[in-house]
């Protein structure tokens, strides 16, 4: 009763065109309440300037002493919207990310239709994803971050390959990859694939994305730029490997350390102990490596065949991709909370398992026990920093790759057509 009522609101939504105006009022809100503040998109601004000053964009910091950590084309595409007021800049920044995210729904939306799920369970659980990801959510558009569009990006890359657009799909995947290095993940699951000729093509439209840029800076420019660039996220420095510079770092990088070390340079203000062993840091090195490659070679488990061969059907494809996405943010270093919006796809997936399954109680209940952990800094604000403190955020995509490890794809969607 209660599912064909919601479904009854949100089609009567659709049907009345009330998601436009609905959208609007959304971008107003957001617009009065974020845009005139300052955030990560001031230095993505600062920093396309200064690039066209000439001056070392990587090596330069900006406000209280923040990198800018992406691309030197994506600081020259930010550049006609550093010539506008930084209120209008950042409103249109938001208004795009909403529009992206309607996007990502409806993207979501298709990979149900083709699965087969109801109309009126699409509405559920859609909504209920949303739900799930809000803090995600708000944390991006708060931050004025760029996990809503590298994720996009991602997943259109991937929708326009299941349509045969090799091309379009390179481009999206390589400027993804060229705006922030996650989504190279995608490259070697490609390869197990088979699917040759996207990666040949995205590493044709990496090479162009790295040098072209050389055209509008000058190429010596642009190459010292590269080289500033790799030194500044080099994965082998010990800043890296040890990932403690902020307090809201949450990856593998950061916890293991905080909780195996006695001694950590995690500048924490709560006076709680959270250490568990106190390892040396040569031993603490050792479970970091480790614990990366486990979760790497953790990806044999989804993919359930041989290499060069394809999936076995659509779901499980699905399920393959939604724990590769999973795993981005906790075996890269330098990993804020609003990274983990690579969590929507598995969360979509374990919405649509439980939904078919006839025993739900435990199911729902570690469903539930994620929700929080993804959540509660938004929930109980009060205690938001005892939750960054004990990087519940972490152990729950943790606990999300658990379950979704268990949660193989129905018998009955293993004959779908692709």
């Amino acid at each position: 009763m209660l599912e064909s009522k919601i479904s009854y609101i949100i089609d009567h939504i659709r049907r009345r065109n009330i998601y436009v105006p609905l959208l609007a009022l959304t971008a107003i809100m957001l617009m009065y309440t974020e845009a005139g503040l300052r955030n990560d998109f001031d230095i993505f601004l600062a920093a396309s300037k200064a690039l066209f000053e000439g001056k070392d964009i990587y090596t330069e910091t900006y406000f209280d002493g923040y990198h800018y950590y992406y691309s030197t084309l994506f600081a020259i595409l930010l550049y006609p919207l550093g010539l506008l007021p930084t209120f209008l800049a950042k409103s249109i920044w938001i208004i795009a990310n909403l529009i992206i995210l309607a996007r990502m729904l409806r993207l979501t939306d298709m990979q149900f239709i083709v699965l087969g799920v109801r109309k009126s369970l699409r509405n559920i659980i859609l909504l209920f994803l949303v739900l799930f990801c809000l803090r995600l959510i708000k944390g991006n558009l708060h931050l004025g971050q760029m996990t809503i569009l590298i994720l996009y990006l991602s997943l259109e890359s991937l929708h326009q390959l299941k349509k045969g657009q090799i091309l379009w799909a390179a481009f999206l995947l390589a400027l993804a990859i060229n705006i922030k290095i996650l989504p190279i993940v995608l490259i070697p699951y490609f390869i197990y694939r088979g699917q040759f000729k996207v990666v040949l093509a995205t590493a044709l439209t990496l090479s162009l994305m790295a040098f072209g840029p050389g055209l509008m800076v000058g190429h010596q420019y642009n190459r010292e730029m590269l080289h500033s660039w790799w030194e500044l996220v080099n994965p082998s420095q010990q800043k890296h490997l040890f990932d403690l510079e902020e307090t809201s770092f949450h990856s593998l990088t950061t916890i293991i350390p905080i909780f195996f070390m006695e001694e950590t340079s995690d500048r924490s203000s709560i006076d709680v102990s959270r250490n568990i062993f106190d390892f040396t840091s040569d031993q603490v090195l050792i479970i970091i490596h480790v614990s990366r490659s486990l979760f790497v070679l953790a990806t044999l488990w989804f993919l359930r065949t041989l290499p060069l061969k394809k999936s076995i059907s659509p779901v499980h494809e699905w399920w393959e991709i939604s724990y590769i996405f999973l795993s981005i943010p906790l075996i890269f270093p330098h990993q804020q909370h609003y990274s983990f919006l690579f969590i929507w796809p598995a969360i979509a997936y374990l919405l649509v398992h439980i939904s078919n399954e006839s025993r739900r109680i435990i199911p729902v209940v570690f469903l539930v026990i994620i929700y929080l952990s993804i959540n509660a800094a938004m929930l109980l604000g009060f205690w938001r920093h005892y939750f960054e403190h004990f990087k519940i955020l972490s152990f729950g995509a943790i606990l999300c790759a658990i379950m979704l490890a268990i949660s193989k794809p129905d018998k009955k969607w293993q004959n779908l057509p692709r």
